[in-house]
């Protein structure tokens, strides 16, 4: 019984492709969502843990280090580092400016300090002024000219994994130079990343820990993701339909096929069995190609999709329980039809 519905597909060909197609295409967008969130998610923990610090000191009143609009005076970071408790203090400043027209951030960081261990694809980073490292996404290289706040810096290495804020790139200055070319040479910082527990903090700061700092970086993101994930529950459902309205459909023209199988005397079970492997067959194929579509869409977005093994696990199993469902719905049309409509009966 199972070939026969398969053999009924094939015959259906046509249908049966587009089908495959359309679900297809909606699986492979539930994959690139999937992987869009999850890279939202892990660029705000990638650049926290590239600090590798375990309190950050910002200006009472203050959200975050990287959202900070109350900036203290340089000197902060020396008097941290003088606490007790405290191994290491990092400066840093987090701002905004423009490159070709595009936002991107500008982050400026201690010379030596944690964040230099970041990886590069090539080059070094900064270690005199008017140099900088950018994101590779913005298709600089090494030995070429950006400007940042009107000030011309001279790009000597280039890095991977450093854009933050829905993926905008990211520039790397040492703070130095970050005063000079946005703050008109004042000499203040965002915030200090600590490595270490230190004790009373003097007036006029407050200590957050890294997972504050990941959530304060989150805020601005919530509703944005929010819509993102409606998005992807209703392409689930939108496969879902394709599906089920092609099995449907299917069986609808196949009444009297099934009326002949139960006048010889097929059983209910043999036609449970057989819808079953037509849908299954389709909810897998379409979700085989919505995951080679997603290899190949992935890659033309603007942002980096990082899709987890578990989504594609995940893809594996609604398009099982989608399969299913879409031969529960065609059974329920095939096991009423009364075996005269097979001699012309009403």
């Amino acid at each position: 019984m199972w070939l026969v519905s398969v053999r009924d597909l094939l015959w259906r060909k046509r249908r049966f492709l587009i089908a495959v197609i359309s679900a297809s295409l909606v699986f492979s967008l539930t994959l690139v969502l999937d992987g869009l969130m999850h890279h939202i998610g892990n660029e705000v923990s990638r650049l926290v843990d590239r600090y590798d610090a375990d309190v950050w000191i910002v200006a009472p009143g203050e959200s975050g280090p990287f959202t900070a609009s109350t900036l203290l005076p340089a000197s902060t970071a020396a008097e941290v580092s003088a606490l007790p408790g405290v191994t290491h203090a990092e400066a840093m400043i987090a701002a905004r400016d423009t490159i070709d027209g595009k936002w991107v951030n500008v982050l400026g960081i201690d010379q030596g300090g944690n964040v230099e261990r970041t990886s590069l694809t090539s080059g070094r980073m900064p270690t005199a002024p008017g140099e900088a490292v950018v994101e590779d996404i913005l298709g600089y290289r090494t030995g070429d000219r950006i400007s940042v706040g009107g000030q011309p810096f001279d790009v000597v290495g280039v890095g991977h994994g450093l854009a933050y804020s829905f993926g905008a790139p990211t520039v790397l200055l040492p703070v130095g130079e970050v005063q000079r070319a946005l703050l008109g040479g004042q000499p203040l910082i965002g915030a200090v990343a600590v490595t270490g527990t230190p004790g009373r903090l003097p007036d006029g700061l407050r200590s957050m820990s890294s997972a504050d700092v990941e959530k304060d970086m989150h805020l601005g993101m919530d509703q944005s993701l929010q819509i993102v994930s409606i998005l992807d529950v209703l392409l689930w459902i939108i496969a879902a339909a394709i599906i089920a309205s092609m099995v449907y459909l299917s069986t609808l023209e196949r009444v009297r096929d099934f009326a002949v199988m139960k006048a010889i005397g097929v059983s209910n079970r043999s036609l449970r069995l057989g819808l079953a492997a037509s849908s299954l067959l389709l909810a897998v194929l379409a979700a085989i190609g919505g995951t080679v579509l997603a290899f190949v869409l992935g890659p033309r977005f603007p942002m980096e999709i990082e899709t987890p093994a578990s989504s594609y696990a995940t893809l594996v199993v609604v398009a099982v329980v989608v399969g299913l469902l879409a031969g529960f719905i065609g059974l329920r049309k095939a096991v009423r039809v009364d075996p005269a409509v097979a001699f012309g009966g009403a």
